[in-house]
């Protein structure tokens, strides 16, 4: 039952199919049940994976390749979370170190809750904020 692939573009390619595909009534559903976007939720969802490759690489002490492969990921040409804004930020700590955090496209709507707020990389906030409350994160 194994398919073979020529590389591992068609690998990555194969693997974002078959997940949108999963997802695709999940997200239909939501979107009928809650009146939460089906774009809204696609960029919710691309931030999540690309979070999964930062993390990853993080621990794989191999951020710089696990961030290329998270935007090849969610980036694809005809993938329903291309329209996300998701990407990575890094910036210089205290320590004169670089940190790498994910900057989302979509926003979680926990602001919304009672006693929520806005995460620090909610993409609501303005970007000069959002730089300084992840700074404060990296220090």
């Amino acid at each position: 039952g194994a398919t073979i692939v020529a590389d591992k573009a068609s690998l990555r390619e194969q693997l974002r199919q078959q997940f949108e595909q999963h997802l695709e009534p999940v997200v239909q559903l939501v979107a009928e049940q809650s009146g939460l976007g089906q774009r809204a939720q696609w960029n919710i969802i691309a931030d999540r994976c690309a979070s999964i490759f930062l993390r990853v690489g993080q621990r794989l002490d191999q951020v710089a390749a696990a961030c290329e492969e998270g935007l090849a990921f969610v980036g694809a040409k005809g993938s329903a979370m291309k329209a996300s804004k998701t990407g990575y930020i890094q910036l210089d700590t205290a320590s004169d170190a670089c940190a790498t955090f994910l900057q989302r496209g979509g926003c979680c709507l926990y602001y919304q809750v009672e006693g929520g707020r806005n995460c620090n990389d909610c993409p609501l906030l303005p970007t000069a904020e959002r730089l300084q409350r992840m700074a404060g994160v990296a220090s």
